[in-house]
């Protein structure tokens, strides 16, 4: 192998999304078409396919070599993987990536109300209600089972078995201010 190639193998691992094997490396540079190749999307890599003729099992030891070098870096011990030294596997998120809404003290209690109930029937939480009708139920605070049945989400069933205690709990949040 040429210098040439040990570039274009640390540049096919530096334009790669997320760690992988080497052998799944080995494969996007010799331009495989494989499922895991496509999952991985190296298709997309400027370097797919830079080494076609080349025997796997040859780029797999080179890339042992640039490992051994610090070339390249290990991810993972259960399962090895390739990255690059220093860089982080997943980014710093920014502060302003993800804004999330402040949370009420109602809906707060809301969720707090279904994972009891989920926990007493051993559900699992979306099963009482889903978020969606947990936020609506937050804004529109229904005082009666009617209003509560003007809800997306909640029907019959749910009113029956969960209508009293949402309106009870609401009812304590009635002179809160609203968010």
């Amino acid at each position: 192998f040429t210098e040439d190639d040990r570039d274009r193998m640390v540049a096919f691992v530096v334009a790669m999304k997320k760690p992988v094997g080497k052998v799944v490396v080995a494969g996007g540079l010799r331009g495989s078409t494989a499922k895991r190749i496509r999952r991985a999307k190296f298709d997309e890599n400027p370097e797919f396919g830079a080494m076609k003729g080349v025997p796997e099992r040859a780029i797999v030891r080179e890339l042992e070599g640039l490992l051994e070098a610090g070339r390249l870096a290990p991810r993972g011990k259960k399962y090895p993987t390739l990255w690059m030294p220093g860089k982080r596997v997943r980014p710093k998120t920014s502060p302003r990536t993800k804004a999330k809404k402040p949370a009420s003290p109602l809906r707060a209690a809301l969720k707090n109300y279904r994972r009891r109930e989920a926990r007493k029937r051993r559900w699992k939480a979306y099963q009482v209600f889903d978020n969606k009708t947990l936020e609506a139920i937050a804004i529109a605070r229904p005082m009666t089972l009617e209003g509560l049945a003007a809800i997306r989400g909640m029907g019959p069933k749910r009113i029956a078995k969960f209508g009293d205690g949402l309106l009870s709990l609401i009812e304590g949040f009635r002179d809160s201010p609203r968010s």
